[in-house]
């Protein structure tokens, strides 16, 4: 609450839009499910939150591009809305808000090391790029695919149930 009065108060230069803003943020529901059950949207809406804040100050020439890149990472690792080409549109959005080349660098320098290997990773496991497989999803791409009555029914015919030999052991049963 602290934060969202220091930063609204900051962006705004006004301390009544500022209080009003920490009492909503305070007073919401949203913040204190997300803070008494630990769930990752809080932490992910705060991320978002200060990055957004960090790029508004970049621009005002008073933010840091170490704590963008930082703040670019984590939300790479904390929500699956963030994939690879966040980082691509991100180039784009600094070239436009006319952020000095070698902070652009170092921006990459930065983010580049910290996501790469986890790319690879998603790649040589699950042969995606996305930095989530969406519980099998990522097999139909980015687009819906809605298959016909036919393509299941081929699909169903494919599959082929097996249990380990371990289980046929452990359960005493043959016909597994």
């Amino acid at each position: 609450t602290a934060l969202v009065f220091t930063w609204v108060q900051r962006i705004t230069q006004k301390r009544k839009v500022a209080i009003a803003a920490a009492v909503v943020w305070a007073l919401h529901p949203a913040p204190v499910f997300y803070m008494t059950f630990l769930e990752t949207s809080f932490l992910s809406s705060f991320f978002l939150f200060f990055f957004l804040y960090e790029l508004w100050r970049l621009e005002k020439s008073d933010g840091s591009i170490v704590r963008l890149s930082v703040l670019s990472v984590l939300l790479f690792f904390t929500r699956t809305i963030f994939q690879w080409y966040f980082f691509v549109i991100m180039a784009v959005v600094l070239i436009l808000k006319r952020i000095p080349r070698n902070k652009i660098a170092l921006y990459f320098a930065i983010c580049l090391p910290l996501i790469t290997p986890y790319i690879i990773k998603q790649k040589v496991l699950f042969n995606t790029i996305a930095t989530s497989t969406f519980s099998g999803y990522h097999y139909a791409g980015i687009f819906w695919f809605n298959p016909t009555d036919k393509v299941v029914s081929e699909a169903i015919e494919k599959l082929d149930y097996r249990y380990p030999e371990e289980a046929k052991k452990i359960f005493k049963v043959s016909h597994l």
